[in-house]
């Protein structure tokens, strides 16, 4: 009796798996994120970025000069899995760095939240009086628009 109960669940479980399989490739695409943000450091405007998010994947965006040396990076992060699931909102995780002394140095490290559609703004100043604002904007559409 064990015997014929042991090859009654490896069949079932196979039925599962291909069942399983016919229903992935019906999938609608999933929605990306994209955002557009702005950096300015003191009187420096820094060039607007683009960029879609995809798979909780960190982007990195370094800043060069007019010699070709790098100034200014910004590493983003989003939870992307809980973007998607609100569907409103999401939260942008920055890290904004500038280049000095051969080593990148942290300068501020912001989490934005943005609500789709709607433009977010952020202003600061450091020790030195120096103003840094990131401005941005988070929208989702899906694989098929990108």
């Amino acid at each position: 009796m064990l015997n014929n109960w042991y090859k009654s669940t490896l069949f079932i479980s196979s039925f599962c798996f291909c069942f399983g399989s016919a229903q992935a490739a019906n999938e609608t695409p999933e929605p990306n994120l994209k955002y557009e943000f702005a950096l300015q450091v003191g009187t420096e405007a820094l060039h607007e970025v683009k960029m879609t998010l995809k798979d909780e994947q960190p982007a990195d965006i370094t800043y060069y000069d007019e010699k070709n040396r790098p100034i200014y990076r910004v590493v983003i992060n989003v939870d992307y899995e809980q973007s998607i699931k609100r569907g409103k909102e999401s939260t942008i995780k920055h890290s904004i760095q500038k280049y000095e002394n051969n080593d990148w140095v942290e300068l501020f490290s912001p989490e934005m939240t943005y609500l789709v559609g709607l433009p977010g703004k952020l202003e600061i100043y450091n020790e030195e009086m120096v103003r840094m604002s990131l401005s941005g904007e988070l929208a989702i559409a899906d694989s098929t628009h990108l």
